[in-house]
């Protein structure tokens, strides 16, 4: 598995800003790069408004990089579309059906699109695994958003692509569901190089081997999939769903070698346990206060868990990589930047000043 599948050399992408006059435009990926080798799976992790989505659709050729270098198997994307067309499929909740068409009508109108590439009995076995060859007949404006998912799935899937790029594909199905999604990507793209983004942790630590952690627009952190549970100092969170609301000082009061490990969050205290012996400590000490809860979980260590951390740490990241390549500050000071990220989750930096003549 050592041959290269993709490489990106400083990718950098942006899109118009019109809503405030002195801004023209959002830059929503920065200097990113990375490699994925042949048959690996890889899950692009982040909040909400982190670039994902759009570093996904930008290795798919949905959209062109503004800046760097994109390679899929050798081939730039801008120069040959139609031959990444070919070996990819990107499956993305962005893909709409004409809903008067029943689900028989919908997969023989994508299929003549592919044709020759596409597979109408590879297609109807995903129904099959998926327990939807019932909904055949049946028009696409009653579909649930599950089979619509499911929908979008056995579509994306139709001409068995040699690279998968996956958006949130188990959105809306149901537990067993998923795992029926799951086995079936185990069973027949094992070989398969796959790139995803999935808000459910065990989705993407059940089919990934690696992850890209990406903030505000830069990759944070790239590592094995399996080194997750190292990336913290803790290993279990006791999510405390509280009576009454309590303040951080209160809380150490109560808890007092929880100090740098407890977060307070109106009715809600996150307890962390580094070890079994911690975490007995910290449930024999919330029973004492039994009365002033209304119920606590018990998790392990999740993806989820890692970005939500290392969070803080993006605007840090994001200076840091400007000093690093001498690149001159036009980024809006770092309060006001974080404002804008609280109203619309994303980086937006100032319009370029034009010299004068």
């Amino acid at each position: 598995m050592s041959e290269k599948e993709i490489i990106a050399k400083s990718i950098s992408k942006k899109f118009p800003q019109k809503f405030f006059p002195k801004i023209s435009y959002m830059e929503v990926l920065r200097d990113i790069t990375f490699e994925i080798k042949k048959g690996q799976k890889v899950a692009l992790i982040g909040g909400n408004g982190s670039g994902k989505t759009t570093l996904l659709k930008t290795l798919a050729g949905i959209y062109f990089p503004d800046q760097g270098k994109l390679e899929i198997r050798g081939i730039n994307p801008i120069d040959y579309p139609e031959k990444i067309a070919k070996i990819t499929s990107l499956i993305s909740p962005s893909l709409d059906f004409q809903r008067k068409l029943t689900l028989r009508q919908t997969l023989k109108f994508f299929y003549n699109i592919l044709y020759p590439h596409g597979d109408m009995d590879f297609a109807l076995s995903i129904l099959k695994e998926m327990h939807m060859l019932h909904m055949l007949d049946k028009r696409l404006e009653g579909f649930s958003e599950g089979q619509k998912a499911i929908t979008r799935i056995a579509i994306g899937l139709m001409k068995q692509p040699e690279i998968l790029f996956l958006d949130e594909v188990t959105t809306g199905l149901d537990i067993n569901r998923k795992e029926d999604l799951i086995t079936f990507i185990h069973d027949n793209f094992k070989d398969n190089t796959i790139v995803m983004v999935d808000h459910d942790p065990v989705v993407v630590e059940r089919i990934c081997d690696s992850y890209i952690l990406l903030s505000q627009g830069i990759i944070v952190k790239q590592g094995k999939a399996k080194d997750i549970p190292n990336e913290l100092a803790y290993k279990y969170e006791v999510r405390t769903l509280m009576k009454k609301r309590y303040s951080y000082d209160e809380i150490v009061m109560l808890f007092p070698d929880q100090a740098d490990d407890v977060l307070v969050d109106g009715h809600v205290v996150y307890f962390r346990a580094a070890n079994e012996d911690e975490l007995y400590s910290i449930i024999e000490r919330l029973k004492l206060i039994t009365n002033d809860i209304v119920r606590y979980v018990v998790s392990t260590v999740d993806l989820e868990n890692i970005y939500l951390a290392l969070k803080p740490n993006a605007i840090k990241q994001i200076r840091n990589a400007e000093t690093k390549k001498g690149l001159p500050n036009k980024t809006p000071t770092i309060e006001e930047l974080q404002e804008i990220i609280k109203m619309f989750g994303i980086m937006i930096l100032p319009e370029k000043r034009k010299n004068k003549k």
